[in-house]
């Protein structure tokens, strides 16, 4: 079985909920591919007995034992990959992940400018998560600045790291910001110890993830595709640019990747968009239904146990639900993307905080979430 769990608004839907649900089916036969994104995806699992875990690097499969590949279109950080996997083994759980060496590898440096730039903008910011995402992106256009994961299987992998650390410090940096307005060491600490860090880090990612290609989807029974962030920050979403991600956020991925193997999006593949009852965003940008949390909920507390405010993102912000439009994004990246009709199905959680109109009839089939847990969620057909 080949499926997909794609935001269907904002973010923050749901997605590790209903991808932890689908891979504790058959952990042992399933693989979970990550498609978009990068380190500031944070999708939360908590297993029926209380781990909690939010996921960036690692599948939502992961904690019920589901390997994950993270596909060339996934941005790679070993910074934050390094943090995750010693979280989650003090956790007992131990990752099988591939990593494919067209990963684009995220630089110490780029998350530095991108918070530069991002603190410069003030009231005008884009809404970044402050982890560099973008500027991996952008650095990696420039053929003489890219430098992908495959390079960290090469036995002089150090002196090619460090080379592009220096190129990077020497030539590129001036592309993004001027030290005019900056104190380089001040802003950055020392560039040859932060390099000698990183390489640690490198390292470190090398002897835990195993080096792949799109060949390992073969392996498996069941693939399951966890998108990051939603349809309404997809990067060809112009009415909301620049307060998007620099990725593709629905099948269009998945669609390219299934390629590379001979497969394709058919009848006998399950598109699964999830939405919470409500809408929710991280960061500035354009939300036509926000509201205040007393309008969605009236008197009944709800609290978000993942979403905390930060210096980048602000707080949560909140808003109703336009069903209609949802759905006419949902079906407008099904057919794009498809060669014959899927299964489209929606997946609605926090149906314990608010009440949903009936969508059931729209969709191939529904599931629905009233708790945390994989045991919470619940299917109709």
């Amino acid at each position: 079985m080949i499926r997909a769990v794609i935001g269907a608004n904002f973010g923050d839907e749901g997605k590790g909920l209903m991808v932890d649900y689908f891979a504790a089916k058959d952990p042992q036969n399933t693989l979970v591919v990550k498609f978009n994104g990068g380190a500031q995806a944070s999708h939360t699992v908590v297993t029926p007995d209380g781990l909690r875990h939010a996921f960036s690097h690692f599948g939502s499969g992961t904690v019920s034992g589901a390997a994950t590949y993270l596909t060339s279109h996934f941005v790679v950080n070993p910074m934050v990959f390094r943090k995750e996997w010693t979280t989650l083994n003090s956790k007992g759980v131990k990752p099988e992940i591939y990593i494919d060496l067209g990963c684009r590898i995220t630089f110490p440096f780029d998350m530095i400018v991108n918070q530069l730039i991002e603190r410069k903008r003030g009231k005008k910011r884009y809404g970044s998560c402050g982890l560099g995402v973008f500027e991996t992106v952008f650095r990696n256009k420039f053929a003489d600045f890219c430098f992908p994961y495959g390079l960290l299987r090469f036995n002089d992998w150090s002196a090619r790291l460090h080379h592009a650390l220096g190129k990077y410090m020497k030539e590129y940096i001036w592309r993004r910001i001027t030290f005019e307005e900056y104190d380089l060491f001040k802003e950055f600490g020392d560039p040859m110890i932060i390099g000698d860090r990183f390489e640690e880090d490198c390292e470190f990612i090398r002897s835990k993830a195993i080096f792949s290609e799109s060949e390992v989807l073969k392996n498996y029974k069941h693939l399951i595709f966890e998108g990051s962030q939603g349809l309404l920050l997809d990067q060809s979403n112009r009415d909301y640019f620049p307060h998007l991600t620099p990725s593709s956020t629905g099948l269009r991925n998945v669609a390219d990747t299934l390629k590379t193997v001979g497969m394709c999006i058919d009848k006998n593949f399950e598109a699964v968009y999830v939405t919470r009852t409500y809408i929710t965003r991280h960061g500035a940008g354009p939300m036509p239904t926000e509201c205040s949390k007393a309008e969605l909920f009236g008197d009944k507390e709800v609290i978000d146990k993942t979403n905390r405010s930060n210096e980048f993102q602000g707080d949560l912000r909140y808003g109703k639900l336009d069903i209609s439009d949802m759905v006419k994004r949902i079906k407008s990246d099904v057919w794009k993307f498809s060669e014959e009709p899927p299964q489209v199905c929606i997946a609605v959680t926090h149906v314990n905080e608010r009440k949903l109109p009936e969508i059931s009839n729209v969709f191939d089939s529904t599931y629905y979430s009233d708790g945390e847990t994989r045991e919470s969620v619940f299917h109709v057909s």
